[in-house]
């Protein structure tokens, strides 16, 4: 796994520890009705209706969600849980470094 994968990895672990991270569906979900999200994230394994339902709501609220290169394993491991479809990020500054971290990786 090359470095800034890995560094984006860790930075899901640190938004979890900080307490600025929400995951599984009903967690999230709640997140964005309360608008205390600012960034929602997606595994790239997550199911074609999760996937839709949270771009969608995510939307409607004015909320960016992204789809992560990582599966739903990788993405449960690095928060220190078991397999996660989504994960909410509710600090702003945490969101704006995860949104270049995800760039960079991404290639964009």
């Amino acid at each position: 796994m090359d470095m800034d994968r890995q560094k984006l990895l860790n930075m899901l672990g640190l938004c979890r520890i900080s307490g600025n991270l929400k995951s599984g569906d009903a967690m999230c979900e709640e997140a964005i009705r309360q608008r205390k999200a600012e960034l929602v994230l997606i595994a790239k394994d997550a199911s074609d209706n999760t996937r839709k339902k949270f771009k969608d709501k995510a939307s409607f609220y004015k909320i960016e969600a992204v789809d992560l290169p990582f599966d739903k394993s990788e993405m449960g491991k690095a928060m220190g849980f078991g397999e996660r479809s989504v994960a909410a990020v509710t600090d702003k500054g945490l969101a704006d470094s995860l949104r270049q971290m995800i760039h960079k990786v991404m290639g964009e």
